[in-house]
């Protein structure tokens, strides 16, 4: 886990434990960054959640900084890194155990670069990939006015994968 400075509740402290100082948090980070980059060294997966924080909106959050840096130290240390955008769409997200679909995007393969706009550029790259799995709605209003839109225009029968084609389709008219 990473140190945050602040935490989405709004309170000082970290997802490791209690609040620390700056100089104590970088090295944890530090720390962690060093233990990612070894799992990428290695050929291994990571899977982040670039928001930084658990939320149950109509759309993406702002996204952190953190993948892309991951990617980017990591090609910088052992090549081409492929980050796999990856969608969550929940069918009734205020429900506990709402079935969710997961859908995968292309695969993209982040090169090393060290000008001073490639954490920028690649974080948004891939929030455009991520928004491209997700309906992204302006607020829950919408979402709902979708989902009626999409049930009188679809067939009977119509796969989950469908329904949120569907509703994101919608979505962008």
């Amino acid at each position: 886990p990473l140190a945050r400075k602040v935490e989405a509740d709004g309170k000082i402290g970290d997802a490791v434990g209690p609040a620390r100082d700056a100089a104590e948090m970088a090295k944890l980070n530090d720390a962690a960054f060093e233990a990612m980059f070894a799992v990428l060294a290695e050929g291994g997966t990571i899977g982040i959640f670039p928001e930084g924080i658990s939320h149950d909106e109509s759309q993406l959050a702002k996204l952190k900084t953190g993948a892309a840096r991951l990617a980017l130290g990591g090609a910088k240390r052992s090549g081409p890194i492929a980050v796999v955008p990856c969608g969550l769409t929940f069918i009734h997200p205020k429900r506990f155990r709402s079935r969710v679909l997961v859908q995968y995007g292309t695969p993209m393969m982040i090169d090393a670069a060290d000008d001073p706009d490639a954490v920028k550029r690649v974080t948004d790259t891939i929030g455009a990939a991520l928004r491209r799995l997700t309906i992204n709605a302006p607020d829950w209003e919408t979402v709902r006015a979708l989902d009626t839109v999409r049930r009188l225009y679809q067939p009977h029968e119509i796969s989950i994968e469908d329904r949120v084609e569907l509703a994101r389709r919608f979505n962008t008219y």
